[in-house]
């Protein structure tokens, strides 16, 4: 889990400080500060962090929800358990996928990539426009055999090795 360097809590933006461990009362990994809008969390392995901060923002959220008692063993327990959440369940905490990349026809009638190239394509240098009548071909290919996969896959097999042998060429000394 990442440290943010601030974090929102019920419309309070609260700044995350990472403080030597001397620095806390009472032998504590972490406090928070409400008239300040702060977290500090002990220097340290990131996982205790984490484990910290969770800890810590257990407590502006029961704050925001105007409970003045905190019993540490409940918000212990609460930090505890949302930490495991998120370290074991990953995939609940990533953004949603991006847009899926589109070819299209510039104003220039050049062909364009809306997205990221995939790494192979990318490496090989081919361009938009190259990449395009690759997938063209590949149309033509499954239209003129119904589908059939085989031809699909001697087309795709020599396309890789077009681009395989544009990223084994070296390119030319500029002068």
């Amino acid at each position: 889990m990442r440290i943010p360097k601030t974090v929102k809590v019920g419309g309070i933006t609260y700044k995350i400080v990472v403080a030597p461990q001397g620095d806390f009362t009472n032998n504590a990994c972490g406090e928070i500060y409400y008239n300040r809008s702060e977290i500090r969390i002990t220097d340290g392995e990131t996982q205790y962090q984490a484990r910290a901060l969770l800890h810590e923002v257990v407590h502006a959220i029961y704050a925001h929800l105007g409970y003045n008692n905190h019993p540490e063993k409940e918000v212990d327990e609460l930090a505890g358990v949302l930490y495991a959440l998120i370290v074991d369940n990953p995939e609940m905490f990533e953004p949603e996928s991006a847009p899926r990349p589109v070819m299209y026809v510039s104003d220039a009638g050049n062909w364009e990539y809306s997205g990221k190239l995939p790494p192979a394509i990318a490496a090989a240098d081919i361009s938009a426009k190259s990449l395009m009548a690759a997938v063209e071909k590949l149309r033509a290919v499954r239209r003129e055999t119904d589908g059939d996969d085989e031809a699909t896959l001697a087309l795709c097999k020599k396309i890789i090795k077009t681009i395989e042998a544009k990223k084994k060429k070296p390119k030319a000394d500029a002068q």
